[in-house]
């Protein structure tokens, strides 16, 4: 049983006016903040962001698929997250929205991680 897991954030899904850009960059903002938090926990092997589109430049050790890459036409949630699963190889992973957790730090990604492994602490 591998001793890290994956952390999967997507992001997609807000375009628009000048309201939805401020939400956009909000999500985008939250994602790698929530991602970087992942990867200082150590427990995170890689970090996979899946996005339609991204427009911040990300930092080292994020790998970054944008859709129109790999898929033509309607947005498949089952279909885009296994096809991450399979390309990448991941065995464990903790799957995030863009938004859904931007106050939890290290530690407590720490501790999702080891659910997600099956880790006890001692």
């Amino acid at each position: 049983m591998p001793d890290h897991a994956t952390v999967v954030v997507m992001l997609g899904g807000v375009s628009g006016g000048p309201l939805e850009s401020i939400v956009r960059e909000t999500l985008e903002a939250s994602a790698l903040n929530s991602i970087e938090f992942a990867l200082k926990s150590g427990r995170f092997e890689q970090a996979l962001l899946l996005a339609d589109d991204i427009s911040v430049g990300c930092p080292e050790g994020i790998t970054v698929e944008l859709d129109r890459e790999h898929f033509q036409g309607d947005f498949h949630f089952g279909r885009r997250l296994g096809y991450a699963v399979q390309q990448h190889q991941i065995e464990r992973f903790l799957y995030l929205g863009a938004g859904s957790v931007p106050l939890l730090g290290s530690e407590e990604f720490g501790l999702l991680a080891d659910s997600v492994i099956g880790y006890t602490p001692k």
